[in-house]
């Protein structure tokens, strides 16, 4: 029974990561059988490579990397905004991890292309903790605060 679970399991996630692979290679243009449909150049790799990415994390990331997202945290997001304004920075925060997260940002790709997304300091995908986890947990709430309260001085202006 175990061995038929693992194998279904195993099955299950080869068909997903090759639905992944297709509908990646879908919308970067390259057709299902390999031609190309567009003329775009590939992106460059950014980044680290994922097989390496919770080592590094664990070993960049100590005490005083959470004490910092505590302090961070400790700011109420309309206080950060009126900072940042009077010195002229208009950039949404992020949350580190696997991915960039910008809550709030519709179009977060964009901003995350121009420049606009200061990361909050101390957030990662892989804690060190579990007062880490939970602090990373309120950041997102934190950066989804700052930014809305960012969008609607940028409407009211």
């Amino acid at each position: 029974m175990w061995l038929r679970l693992v194998v279904s399991a195993s099955v299950a996630v080869v068909l997903v990561m090759a639905a992944i692979t297709y509908g990646m290679r879908t919308l970067r243009g390259v057709g299902p059988i390999g031609g190309v449909v567009t003329s775009e150049p590939e992106p460059e790799p950014v980044g680290i490579p994922l097989r390496q990415t919770h080592d590094v994390a664990l070993a960049r990331f100590t005490q005083r990397d959470v004490d910092a997202l505590h302090d961070f945290l400790t700011t109420s997001p309309r206080d950060r905004l009126d900072q940042a304004l009077a010195g002229e920075d208009t950039r949404f925060l992020g949350v580190s991890g696997l991915a960039m997260e910008v809550p709030s940002v519709d179009d977060a790709a964009r901003a995350l292309r121009e420049g606009r997304v200061l990361s909050i300091p101390g957030t990662t995908d892989a804690a060190i903790s579990e007062e880490h986890a939970e602090l990373i947990a309120r950041a997102r709430g934190y950066a989804a605060a700052y930014n809305a309260l960012l969008l609607s001085h940028s409407e009211s202006r």
